[in-house]
């Protein structure tokens, strides 16, 4: 649900043209007129005022337009977060049996994997990990559940 900007006429592109203060200058004193004061005159056209803030404001306004907006979004933000984690719990976790590494006295690992997929050749270079049929599987069903979830 898009919601429509505001008419790009007046009384909405011009506000500063019917709300502004004025100062006036005035003497308090008429017997003394060198004594001069001052105040400020609130200028405003109440016709232009409430239609604006019927546009914005009002039940129907903008305001609540975007509220009620965001709302749904958040509703649908909680189901969609709901759906990925139960399909996360029904994800089987991918095993860590094949990657182990070294125990150190740092608590770092110093060294590659010791189930390493790939080998090491006699030329001196590393082979590149092959991917295996169940990876590739993983990987596919996790596409197809983020497309099922953008739908």
């Amino acid at each position: 649900m898009a919601i429509n900007k505001l008419p790009t006429g007046g009384p909405f592109n011009n506000i500063w043209n019917w709300l502004y203060e004025k100062t006036k200058v005035f003497t308090p004193n008429p017997m003394k007129p060198l004594e001069k004061d001052t105040t400020k005159e609130k200028i405003m056209n109440y016709n232009n005022l409430r239609e604006l803030l019927i546009e914005t404001h009002a039940p129907t306004g903008k305001i609540n337009k975007i509220i009620d907006e965001v709302n749904e979004l958040i509703q649908k933000v909680l189901t969609l977060e709901s759906k990925v984690s139960s399909l996360e719990s029904q994800m089987p976790m991918k095993s860590t049996a094949s990657h182990s590494h070294m125990a150190t006295s740092v608590g770092a690992p110093t060294g590659p994997p010791l189930g390493r997929k790939g080998g090491k050749l006699q030329g001196g270079g590393f082979t590149k990990p092959v991917a295996t049929s169940r990876e590739e599987n993983l990987k596919r069903q996790l596409i197809n559940d983020i497309k099922k979830l953008q739908k």
